[in-house]
C-alpha cells in the first residue's frame, strides 16, 4: 500500500514548472494586455528545447496558447474556435459523417493561419485533420478510439493481489 500511496503522491505533483515572473519578458505582458484584455489567470512557462516562453490562458470562454521568443516578440498564437468557424474550403474537403469537437487556429508570426480539427466519425473511430485556410495543404487521419476500461481493471486487480 506504501508503494501505491507513493506512486500516487508523486503522479499528481508532476507539472511543468511555473516561470518566475520577473522573467517574463514585458513586451509578451503588453502583448497579451493588448490583444486579450479578459485574459484571465495567465500561466507561464518556459519550453527549454525550444528556448520558448508559453502563454497559457483563457479569454472570453476560449482557450488560448501564445508561444513568444526570450525577447518577447510572439512567434505562435494557438486559439480555440468553434466548429462553425472552419472555413469552407476545408468544410469542403471534410467528410459529411466527421463530427469536429475540437477545432484550433494556429497563427505564426508573419504566415497564414493553419487549422487542427479533431472530433469523432462514429463510436469506433476518431479523427484529426490539419488544413491551411485555404484548404490547399489538407492532411486527414483517421484511427481506431481506443477504450481503456480493461485495462484499467486489470491495474485495479493488479493493485489488490499485490498489496491486500
Amino acid at each position: 500500500m506504501k508503494y501505491f500511496i507513493c506512486i500516487l503522491i508523486s503522479l499528481t505533483t508532476i507539472s511543468l514548472p511555473a516561470m518566475n515572473r520577473r522573467k517574463i519578458p514585458y513586451q509578451a505582458e503588453e502583448y497579451i494586455e493588448q490583444s486579450y484584455p479578459h485574459a484571465k489567470k495567465v500561466e507561464w512557462h518556459k519550453l527549454n528545447a525550444e528556448k520558448l516562453i508559453e502563454a497559457e490562458f483563457k479569454s472570453e470562454g476560449k482557450d488560448i496558447i501564445i508561444l513568444f521568443k526570450p525577447d518577447g516578440t510572439w512567434q505562435q498564437v494557438q486559439e480555440e474556435i468553434s466548429p462553425d468557424k472552419i472555413p469552407e474550403a476545408i468544410k469542403d474537403k471534410m467528410q459529411s459523417n466527421l463530427l469536429p469537437e475540437s477545432v484550433v487556429e494556429v497563427t505564426n508570426n508573419g504566415e497564414e493561419p493553419f487549422y487542427m480539427i479533431s472530433g469523432t466519425k462514429s463510436k469506433k473511430y476518431s479523427f484529426e485533420i490539419y488544413s491551411t485556410q485555404d484548404g490547399q495543404d489538407f492532411h486527414s487521419n483517421q484511427y481506431r478510439t481506443q477504450t481503456y476500461t480493461g485495462v484499467f481493471i486489470g491495474m485495479v486487480l493488479i493493485m489488490i493481489v499485490l498489496f491486500p
